[in-house]
């Protein structure tokens, strides 16, 4: 803050290093007529433009130069501190989101890697034994409200905007074998169904 004009104003020569009231004039691109006359107002009659370039100088905002309260850093203070909620309540979202999951695929977590050794033991291991370990993932699907279209060797119409056939393309509507399911979240395809027509050469 300011409080005297004139002293203000030697004080920002001293800072600028102007050896003269017409050097300060002319960093504060004002005539020295223009600088002779606003030493002789207080600051708060100076033009807002003439405090503006004043402030520009000393790297401060105007209302600072005046003594008065900054609205410009209150509110780049508030923003900041919204900022800060916001990352920490996304952090403690993303925190909640994982540990809900990892709860859901534990069974997963644990007996997966026995079942993989299990099968590189006996290659005979019937896959319908660990079918039952993939469930959680099934679950954890289902509940990020992930949707299977289609299961494999499953007969259906082609529609071709959820579909996308290896081969030839049959017409609309022709009956079409489900080769690789897709998923649907919220509406919007993830990943269409690969299917195979029915009779086609798929080799074309």
């Amino acid at each position: 803050m300011v409080r005297d004009t004139d002293t203000g104003l030697l004080a920002l020569r001293d800072q600028l290093g102007c050896t003269s009231w017409a050097s300060l004039a002319q960093r504060l691109d004002l005539t020295p007529s223009r600088l002779r006359l606003l030493r002789s107002r207080p600051l708060d009659q100076w033009p807002y433009a003439d405090l503006q370039r004043w402030a520009r100088l000393v790297g401060t905002s105007v209302p600072s130069l005046l003594g008065e309260p900054d609205p410009s850093q209150s509110l780049r203070q508030e923003c900041h501190r919204l900022q800060q909620q916001l990352a920490q309540g996304a952090d403690r979202q993303r925190e909640q989101w994982e540990a809900a999951a990892l709860a859901q695929l534990e069974p997963w977590l644990l007996n997966w890697p026995r079942a993989v050794q299990a099968a590189q033991a006996n290659p005979q291991l019937p896959a319908r034994n660990i079918l039952a370990l993939v469930r959680p993932l099934d679950q954890v699907l289902a509940n990020w409200g992930i949707e299977v279209l289609g299961q494999v060797g499953e007969l259906l119409a082609y529609d071709p905007t959820w579909q996308c056939c290896q081969g030839m393309e049959p017409p609309v509507g022709t009956e079409v074998k489900v080769q690789r399911p897709g998923y649907r979240w919220r509406g919007r395809c993830l990943h269409r169904v690969e299917v195979l027509g029915i009779g086609l050469d798929s080799r074309v």
